[in-house]
This record gives structure tokens, sequence and C-alpha cells, in this order.
């Protein structure tokens, strides 16, 4: 599932991104090819604007899409007006369980792939869970919620691959 940097592919079909707000302000930035998802890099800050942190992802190059169509940036629909301040920034698609169960349907069928230096994501796949009732244990998640975001929001748009 962990990809290094060197390995990972140099053309992708697609890319979107997903994007939190609050004091643990998460984004991650994903790309498909075929079938598969990869999740290419990952950013987060404490109690940074979300102004602050859009400039920062332009500035490391993060909104930019190779295919030259922009990338959808799938924010928290609880975020209302901060999205717009996200270049890309679209209401994500927030179905919980149907959006774990996909993505969990990708690692099982070796369908989902992570770059060694997405440390947020990393930090916190390994220890994504649920409790004895079966609920999600909502702890250390930004990275999760992020993910799941893009990931789902990006299948739910109904985009066909080429």
């Amino acid at each position: 599932m962990i990809v290094k940097a060197a390995d990972m592919p140099k053309e992708f079909d697609r890319y979107a991104a997903g994007q939190d707000f609050g004091l643990n302000i998460t984004f991650v930035k994903i790309a498909w090819l075929g079938d598969v998802v990869y999740v290419l890099c990952d950013y987060g800050a404490f109690n940074m604007t979300t102004l602050s942190f859009n400039e920062e992802l332009t500035a490391r190059g993060w909104l930019d899409c190779a295919d030259g169509y922009g990338l959808p940036v799938y924010c928290d629909p609880a975020g209302g007006e901060r999205i717009q301040e996200i270049t890309g920034g679209l209401k994500a698609n927030n179905s919980v369980e149907s959006g774990i169960d996909f993505i969990s349907a990708k690692i099982e069928r070796k369908q989902f792939f992570v770059c060694e230096k997405c440390n947020g994501v990393l930090s916190e796949i390994w220890d994504y869970c649920r409790d004895e009732a079966g609920d999600i244990v909502k702890v250390n998640d930004h990275f999760m919620d992020v993910l799941r975001y893009a990931v789902f929001s990006d299948v739910q748009q109904g985009v066909i691959l080429a």
C-alpha cells in the first residue's frame, strides 16, 4: 500500500483533493489511474486561516492539475463560506459509511496506494477504527476525513475514466 515517491506513476487519468477546516486544517491530493487510487500528497496545519492555507497549497503547486482541467477540491460541507476561499472548492459528499466502505474495498482489491511522503495519512490510517458498538472512533481522523472527501466525492461526480 505504501509506494516510494520514485516508484509512483508519472501520469494519471484525473486528480482530485479533499479539504477540511477548523483548528486542524487538512488537505489530501489524490490521483486515479484506471480504477486505482494514489494518494499523492497531504498537508496539515494548526490554527491557520483558510486563505493562508490555500496560499500555502498554491505555493507548493499542489492545486495544479496536469490534465489542465483544474483540480476539484472537495471540502467539508460544514465549511460554509470558507469553501469559497479554496481554489476549486466544492462541497464534498459526506457519506461516512459509504465512503469508508468504498475505500476499504479499494484497499482489499489492491487498488489503493499511498506515497511514502504522506505523513498525515500514514499516521492516521493505522489507527482508524471502530469501537465495540461499531461506530467510527472520532480521534485523530482529520486526514482520513479529507481522504474520504476526495475519493468518494470524486467517484460520486460520475466522472467517466478514459
